[in-house]
């Protein structure tokens, strides 16, 4: 079962290029009227882009870039749009282009750098961050990635550092206290932790994965109630999350509450039948606590590699 969500990195949004009132439809009709033109096309672009329909923004951008190919921020915004398809390899190659034609501009470095962390590529990923903090040190998102890439190599106080001027930067980004949460998580600093995660949550109370994390932050101290009210606040947000029930169930177990934590249990194995080792394991454990019959969940725990318990008391 997984435990924690880890970091999140954060790509530019589409360039501000685009003529944020004109239409779609204003946008084609520019395109019918004068065709040759490469500026509506990547506009209509963005338009799309900012839909979500990255493969029409795609096609446009393609056109722009036939009609007028030394734009720099035609081969900016594919290389977005292609990065939000998960197509990173390709997003590496237009953001590529548009560093080559516009050397001096921090977006670029900032969305290639995100592109290289996906792809587990960090040490690229840093230096693209720090190539683009060295062209606009204002801005917080690159400090906030090349914190997240820093906690993926493990270097979670270099991370905490660059999260940290990140959110001075920039005091209302929920995800650079999220990340340095899970830094601080990283490094047993679970009360520090905490108290980020709920900042995240104050900027963003709808982020289910802040309301897990400090859950289970609380969980590791210790504090099984105030964890069960995440977890809880986790299913009530996505009632198919199969990894709160199961922790929830975990804290329910650690109270005594067991009968409570079998019922979650149970849904966490009626939600993941494919995953179902560890929860049919602690069930097997809640119902023997609970006087009630225990051999079939271990024996199913253990068909499925874990056999401890089964062995120890039903054989």
């Amino acid at each position: 079962m997984k435990k924690v969500f880890p970091f999140l990195f954060v790509i530019l949004s589409f360039s501000l290029i685009a003529q944020e009132n004109a239409s779609i439809a204003d946008l084609t009709t520019a395109i019918r009227l004068d065709p040759d033109v490469a500026a509506p096309y990547n506009n209509r672009g963005n338009a799309y882009g900012a839909l979500g329909e990255y493969k029409s923004a795609i096609a446009d951008f393609t056109t722009a870039i036939r009609l007028d190919p030394d734009v720099a921020g035609a081969y900016y915004n594919r290389g977005i749009a292609y990065d939000n398809l998960g197509e990173h390899n390709r997003a590496i190659t237009d953001f590529t282009t548009a560093i080559r034609l516009d050397p001096d501009v921090a977006g670029p470095y900032n969305n290639r750098g995100t592109a290289y962390g996906d792809l587990g590529e960090y040490k690229s990923a840093i230096t693209d961050f720090t190539t683009a903090i060295r062209l606009d040190p204002d801005v917080a998102t690159p400090y906030n990635n090349r914190g997240h890439a820093y906690g993926d190599l493990g270097e979670y106080k270099f991370a905490i550092a660059d999260f940290t001027t990140a959110i001075r930067l920039d005091p209302d980004v929920a995800s650079a206290y999220y990340n340095r949460g899970y830094a601080y998580y990283k490094l047993g600093e679970y009360n520090i932790a905490i108290a980020d995660y709920t900042t995240a949550i104050k900027l963003d109370p709808d982020d289910v994965k802040a309301y897990y994390n400090r859950g289970f932050s609380n969980y590791k101290l210790g504090e099984y109630n105030t964890a069960i009210s995440d977890f809880t606040t986790v299913i009530r947000l996505d009632p198919d999350d199969v990894i709160a029930y199961y922790h929830r169930a975990n804290a329910y177990a650690d109270l005594g509450n067991h009968k409570t934590a079998i019922a979650d249990y149970t849904t966490a194995i009626r939600l993941d039948p494919y995953d179902t080792k560890s929860s049919l394991h602690n069930r097997g454990r809640a119902k023997e606590k609970a006087g009630l019959p225990y051999c079939s969940d271990y024996k199913r725990a253990c068909e499925l590699g874990k056999c401890d318990l089964y062995n120890r008391k039903c054989r």
